[in-house]
């Protein structure tokens, strides 16, 4: 992976982060070993939420400077992510995240002398029972564009976590 690309995955990793950290959430990072398993961060709370106290939530995050039109986000997933993500056999639930960024990286940010702003915008989505995919390299995964994951967002994904319903 060249350093654009390195870059756009730390910054993606840093949204996550931020929005996290806004909602409540401690962070960690995956090691190499969850990377290969598919996880970047994994999400938890030290509280008791509904029926389970310490919710996990695992999350893979993609960064991207194209895919999002009014109605949905696009991104091409790698085949063996896709299974990972849609698969039932896991104890943590797992969700997808798209971080959409500008085009120029010296646009990812803004700022006053008392705001920061972190440009564009990262969207979830489940792909826990999505069906099998006869393509071996890459999967087309759409997300709503309305399934922005902002603070209060991620808060109910973490309370259905804990009350052990679907996402």
């Amino acid at each position: 992976m060249g350093d654009d690309e390195n870059l756009k995955a730390e910054f993606g990793l840093v949204y996550v982060r931020a929005v996290a950290y806004a909602a409540g959430f401690f962070v960690q990072e995956s090691s190499r070993m969850m990377d290969a398993d598919g996880i970047d961060v994994s999400l938890f709370s030290r509280d008791k939420f509904g029926l389970t106290r310490s919710p996990r939530l695992d999350i893979q995050i993609k960064t991207s400077v194209l895919g999002q039109t009014a109605e949905t986000v696009v991104h091409d997933l790698s085949a063996k992510n896709y299974d990972e993500l849609r698969s039932s056999n896991f104890q943590v639930p797992r969700i997808l995240v798209v971080v959409i960024v500008p085009e120029l990286r010296r646009d990812w940010l803004a700022w006053t002398s008392d705001s920061l702003s972190l440009k564009r915008c990262g969207f979830w989505r489940s792909l826990l029972g999505q069906p099998e995919s006869t393509n071996a390299t890459k999967v087309r995964v759409k997300i709503a564009a309305d399934a922005v994951l902002s603070p209060a967002a991620l808060s109910e994904i973490m309370q259905r976590v804990a009350n052990k319903e679907s996402l």
